[in-house]
């Protein structure tokens, strides 16, 4: 402590003090004003005392004129003054706090971690210390131990916004898009005209695959604040998708006018990438010479790239998580394995990919209407849906998320019946596929009044016999039931994303090497099952060829 004091005493010397320490009133000179020069004096002339001020008031001075290097940016100077107030209080929750956002600042991630732990210890219900610490982890690269964080704050304030936002950050990183795009969206609503919060909402509704939302984010985004070329970019890789080759060009234009090195880090490409398929698109479509030399060699090369976003067919798909049930305990995985299999569809480069959470019996209506209309004019359509389902007198039903279900007379008013389902996808020319992850263990059962022997309720959903060039795909063969597993996706969902990913495999196995991922994973007690029958073609999720 003595060696510290004397250099703070020389430092005040060399500064040449005008007004005498006994003259200062610390609370006033040495905190705040305009004047941060003149406050630094202050504090400075209060530590040039040494022993002869109260030990109380130097370790104010020196957190004090920490505070002020800090509001000057001399973040080494502030860290030295923190450290020596941190000397004189040990309990100074404040100084550890503040110090650990200049270590943040900084990127000395460690020791900020370690600050903030110091000053959650002092008081652990510190907002800022809280969000500070979680923000510290995101840049280490452990989402999981930042969103546990920024869910502290949260639920102390539901609308934090700042806290609110940043996991959002957190869940985009960990690859959790459709969190992401909730918590935006609750950051949007907080404050309508936060162009940060509309861009990257819309850059995670584009990582799940509704890029209509994600043309609409960014669009209004883009209007709020020109100069963010991830607006613009993910204007033009939605439209690309949508085969909208015009606007493509058109957005992905003004994009690398922004900045012409600007890449996608999750689909690895350009924006000039993707521009130059897009004019390629656009001049095969025209047929004019002038078009089709504007795409050239550049687009033989995004096109190796690329390949998979335009397939030679028209696929759609719609996926839904249902997971916050208002009479039963909420699901922890379907919004998850709904996010994961999205984004394995969007990968395989799916025309357009509709994803949708928590569907009341209205909404899940709406969307299969809307799907069907969709489904008519595509090659493939296909349904993913994980929540609750039912079976009742040999009929499958989805639960949507407002059922109460109290008696089983109440199913085919409450319920959506598989058959609806099978209707959506069967205006589509060449394949039908629907997959239920809606076989797990069902806690309306318990409670669900029975009404005769003729509703018999079973575990799990009955068998189905689709008509030709349809697939229904089970999660558990029927009768049984499905395993929600340990961590933030079934088992069954798991299988399936990473089976989408891969080239040149047959629809057929790739149930079957689904089928036989979760029997290992779950010791056999799961038995993924496929019904229906499809033509002689083959049919290839991914193809190299």
């Amino acid at each position: 402590m003595r060696a510290i004091l004397a250099i703070q005493l020389a430092s005040a010397m060399l500064l040449g003090l005008a007004t005498p320490a006994s003259a200062i009133d610390i609370h006033r000179d040495c905190n705040g004003g305009p004047d941060i020069d003149k406050a630094i004096r202050a504090c400075s002339a209060v530590i040039g005392r040494g022993r002869r001020e109260p030990i109380r008031n130097q370790g104010l001075a020196f957190f004090y004129r920490a505070l002020q290097y800090q509001r000057k940016g001399s973040r080494d100077f502030a860290i030295r003054d923190y450290t020596a107030a941190l000397q004189v209080d040990p309990q100074k929750q404040e100084a550890y706090n503040n110090r650990g956002a200049i270590y943040l600042d900084k990127g000395d991630l460690d020791r900020a971690v370690a600050d903030f732990d110091q000053a959650l210890r002092l008081n652990p219900s510190d907002r800022s210390a809280t969000i500070n610490r979680g923000e510290a982890y995101y840049k280490k690269g452990d989402p999981d131990r930042a969103i546990a964080d920024f869910d502290q704050a949260l639920r102390r304030d539901p609308n934090d916004r700042l806290a609110m936002t940043k996991r959002a950050f957190a869940s985009y990183k960990k690859g959790d898009y459709a969190r992401a795009v909730m918590d935006f969206d609750a950051a949007v609503r907080l404050d309508p005209k936060d162009s940060g919060a509309l861009i990257n909402r819309g850059t995670s509704c584009y990582r799940v695959g509704d890029l209509d939302h994600a043309i609409a984010d960014c669009t209004l985004g883009a209007f709020l604040d020109g100069k963010v070329v991830e607006a613009r970019d993910v204007c033009g890789r939605a439209f690309f998708k949508q085969a909208k080759f015009r606007d493509a060009v058109t957005a992905l234009q003004a994009a690398i006018a922004i900045d012409p090195n600007y890449k996608d880090d999750v689909e690895g490409t350009t924006s000039a990438d993707v521009l130059a398929l897009a004019q390629r698109r656009l001049a095969e479509g025209s047929a004019t010479a002038e078009a089709a030399r504007q795409g050239g060699a550049a687009a033989d090369r995004a096109g190796a790239a690329i390949a998979r976003i335009v397939p030679a067919e028209t696929r759609i798909a719609l996926v839904i998580g249902n997971s916050r049930y208002a009479s039963v305990e909420a699901l922890n995985n379907p919004e998850h394995d709904a996010a994961i299999v999205a984004a394995a569809l969007r990968q395989d480069g799916f025309t357009a990919v509709t994803v949708a959470f928590d569907l009341s019996h209205d909404a899940l209506l709406k969307a299969l209407r809307t799907f069907a209309a969709q489904a008519d004019q595509a090659d493939w359509a296909v349904v993913y849906y994980a929540g609750h389902g039912i079976e009742v007198g040999g009929v499958n039903y989805l639960v949507p998320v407002d059922a109460k279900l109290a008696s089983d007379r109440d199913v085919p008013d409450e319920g959506v019946p598989l058959e609806r389902v099978l209707t959506a996808v069967e205006g589509a020319r060449k394949l039908r596929l629907i997959v239920l992850d809606a076989c797990r263990n069902n806690p309306f059962i318990a409670t669900m009044k029975q009404s005769g022997a003729s509703r018999g309720i079973r575990r799990g959903l009955a068998q189905v016999e689709p008509d030709q060039a349809t697939l229904v795909a089970y999660s558990a063969k029927d009768g049984s039931v499905a395993q929600d597993g340990e961590g933030a996706n079934s088992p069954f969902a798991t299988a399936l994303a990473k089976r989408l990913a891969e080239p040149d495999v047959e629809i057929n196995k790739v149930f079957r090497l689904v089928r036989q991922d979760v029997m290992e994973v779950t010791g056999r007690q799961q038995e993924p099952f496929v019904y229906g029958s499809l033509p002689p073609t083959d049919f290839y999720f991914v193809s190299s060829k």
